[in-house]
């Protein structure tokens, strides 16, 4: 379980996470501020 393939994978799940949250965000501007 303590292997560097599993940091690497909580790194890249960290990085998605971070994507999606953004998305999101910017999904909730663009609503809120429709042009």
């Amino acid at each position: 379980m303590n292997e560097p393939n599993s940091t690497k994978w909580s790194m890249s799940r960290k990085v998605y996470l971070l994507v999606g949250i953004l998305i999101c965000g910017v999904a909730i501007v663009m609503m809120t501020y429709p042009r």
